[in-house]
């Protein structure tokens, strides 16, 4: 123990210095952003000097948001690699210190109304920056009517696509 008294006796002691590793807990986000104020840092749970001791059991870091993406859970750089939940409890270890974060897309619904028609496609969906193609299928007009395609807005000032166009998911 740092500190402590030694009892000298009739033979020379010998002390011999005891080591641990220590590592320091980092969180690499893969282009999202988060509220956690530590997360720059290293882990606020690391308490030596900064540092988690191997064995050591901390919380990790709550979940960080990305534009269209979802967080999945955060995976480390060992071999193998271990995925644990957003502010769940992880072992720090030699080889399972730097926690990346993981996403999947986000999907997003395309939604036809037929508004007084019939028979509007069924829903899509896509990711963001995916093309997609829209349905080629047309509904069928209220009489007296004819189908000009979709549009973006209800009353017809958002932007238009044709049956079986292509659109580019936005952001």
């Amino acid at each position: 123990q740092v500190g402590s008294q030694y009892r000298m006796t009739a033979t020379e002691p010998t002390f011999t210095a005891q080591w641990h590793r220590v590592y320091a807990v980092r969180y690499v986000l893969g282009g999202g952003t988060s509220t956690d104020a530590n997360i720059a840092n290293t882990d606020s749970e690391c308490v030596t000097l900064g540092l988690c001791t191997n064995g050591q059991v901390i919380t990790t870091s709550i979940a960080p948001t990305r534009t269209g993406y979802d967080f999945v859970a955060w995976v480390d750089q060992g071999s193998p690699a271990t995925s644990v939940a957003a502010a769940s409890s992880y072992t720090v270890s030699d080889g399972h210190y730097i926690l990346y974060a993981t996403w999947t897309f986000k999907s997003y619904n395309i939604t036809f109304d037929a508004q007084t028609g019939s028979g509007a496609p069924t829903t899509h969906t896509g990711n963001m920056g995916q093309i997609v193609n829209l349905s080629a299928t047309a509904p069928t007009p209220p009489a007296g009517q004819n189908f000009l395609g979709w549009n973006t807005a209800a009353d017809g000032s958002g932007t238009s696509y044709g049956p079986g166009a292509q659109l580019i998911m936005p952001a």
